[in-house]
Parts: C-alpha cells; sequence; structure tokens
C-alpha cells in the first residue's frame, strides 16, 4: 500500500484528465459498489496489490440491437381464397353443434 493512505481510499487518477482510477484490493472490497457506479459512468478502474496493478474493471460494450422493422414480408403473402381469415359455415356448424361454445 502506499504510505500515508488509508486503504479505504483510492490512490488516484492514472493521468490527468484520464478516466481511470487506482484502488487497492482492500479499497476496492471495500468500496464495491462505489466502483461499479463508476464503471457504469465510463470509468477504468485499476486495481493494485501495493503499487503493482493487477486487474482492471472496464465498462462492457452494451450489444447493439437492431431496430425492429414491422412487416417485412408485407405484400410477399398471399392467399388464394380471399376470405381464408374468415370463419367458414362447416367450422361454425361444427362448433354450434358441440357443447364446446364460449358460457
Amino acid at each position: 500500500m502506499t504510505p500515508g493512505l488509508s486503504p479505504c481510499h483510492h490512490i488516484g487518477v492514472s493521468k490527468a484528465g484520464d478516466n481511470s482510477k487506482v484502488y487497492t484490493v482492500h479499497a476496492a472490497k471495500t468500496e464495491f459498489s462505489k466502483i461499479l457506479r463508476l464503471v457504469e459512468a465510463g470509468h477504468e478502474i485499476t486495481v493494485a496489490r501495493g503499487a503493482h496493478p493487477v486487474a482492471k474493471i472496464v465498462p462492457i460494450a452494451s450489444p447493439k440491437v437492431p431496430a425492429r422493422t414491422f412487416g417485412p414480408l408485407h405484400g410477399l403473402i398471399v392467399s388464394e381464397e380471399p376470405d381464408a381469415l374468415e370463419p367458414d359455415n362447416e367450422t361454425t356448424e361444427l362448433f354450434e353443434a358441440t357443447h364446446l361454445q364460449p358460457s
């Protein structure tokens, strides 16, 4: 650990204007929730054992979800009969002849 620093604090920013911070192992364990919030905000966190970096926590890239396009088959599926989706008399008679009618 760096002399004069409490293990509950990060060691510092790596470079001026850089989004990376360095935490000791103990500080990383203690402040893990805070570190995750920083990573979600775009920061890169380096975890060091003493003055030696051992791991880096970086934001993961969000998977690109393609925009949905509705109706890509519009006009490509054509029914032979214009009333193919309408109930026919035979089906109606079968339902009326059985006890499967809605109550």
